[in-house]
């Protein structure tokens, strides 16, 4: 199976959310003023993922007062569904009408914040004390032997780092938070904006091989690496498909998915092309995690049957 989706848990406290070989992502979940200790794992490295509200963090000696974003700034920030049927938090109205997203920079269209994230190498002792109800996502990977990770450091917003990628349809903003070589040593932490209606990972690509095959040696190449999305919407009713399937070449036969998910789900990608994309009127974010066996950063080979539709017209 190359890809399947979990739904988050909305129970507070931390639970798990989807483990691969490489990558595993867990939710914590504290209510306002509650405080949870833990020490990061061994031999792996940590980030932690400020979500939704406000967290006073120490880790590594050091202290952070306010990490996160406000939810009272930030309502959809929160992975608990936001509508009438939903938990206690209640309704909010519908993300203001804007002008088009192609006619604007998405970085004003955004319903969403750029987040901060705490790194952490193997066995920090770590405190954290919700300044109001807070959702943190804790995404994980093996050291290689030989490896010494960064130290202990909060990362973000990186708005210099958000860069739009395509054109119409599957035009997103991308903002990379955490990379290999540069504030990590395997794992990549980063974010994605799509407007309504609108594709992401397009031209559909692929990370989960190093050699290419027999007939693909002229494409670019390519890393082992495992990926997982969190998915949010506004309104949370929203839902989106993905798009997971294996080459399509003479003598090749490959696995083919088509994935239904909705608010606070996420999708583990273990292997094969993959792309997203989001219901009309919905804005969909989604955070990701990439991670492989080596400490280096991921190459992506795109599905070539599709990489024309980037081509300068």
């Amino acid at each position: 199976m190359a890809g399947w989706t979990r739904p988050l848990k909305t129970e507070l406290g931390l639970t798990p959310v989807l483990e691969l070989p490489h990558l595993e992502i867990s939710l914590l979940r504290l209510a306002q003023g509650e405080r949870f200790d833990f020490t990061a794992l061994p031999r792996r490295e940590t980030a932690v993922v400020f979500a939704s509200g406000r967290v006073a963090a120490t880790a590594g000696g050091r202290f952070w007062a306010n990490a996160g974003t406000s939810l009272k700034a930030a309502p959809w920030t929160s992975f608990l569904p936001r509508t009438p049927s939903g938990p206690a938090l209640g309704a909010l109205p519908r993300p203001r009408r804007r002008i088009s997203p192609e006619f604007r920079p998405l970085v004003h269209t955004s319903p969403w914040p750029l987040h901060q994230l705490l790194y952490l190498p193997p066995d920090t002792p770590v405190e954290l004390q919700a300044l109001e109800a807070a959702e943190m996502l804790f995404a994980a990977t093996a050291l290689p032997s030989g490896c010494s990770p960064p130290e202990t450091d909060l990362h973000g917003p990186f708005p210099d780092n958000s860069r739009e990628i395509g054109y119409g349809a599957h035009r997103r903003l991308v903002t990379p938070s955490l990379l290999p070589g540069s504030g990590s040593v395997c794992l990549s932490i980063g974010e994605t904006y799509n407007p309504p209606g609108g594709w992401s990972t397009y031209p559909p690509h692929r990370h989960d091989r190093r050699e290419t095959q027999d007939g693909w040696t002229d494409g670019p190449r390519e890393t082992q690496h495992e990926e997982i999305y969190v998915f949010r919407f506004a309104p949370s009713s929203g839902f989106g498909m993905a798009r997971l399937y294996g080459e399509r070449a003479p003598g090749l036969t490959g696995s083919d998915q088509a994935l239904v998910f909705q608010h606070a789900d996420a999708l583990a990608i273990a292997q094969g092309y993959h792309t997203v994309c989001a219901a009309p009127g919905y804005h969909l974010h989604y955070l990701w995690a990439i991670a492989g066996p080596r400490a280096e950063a991921s190459r992506a080979r795109p599905d070539r049957l599709h990489t024309w539709v980037d081509e300068e017209p």
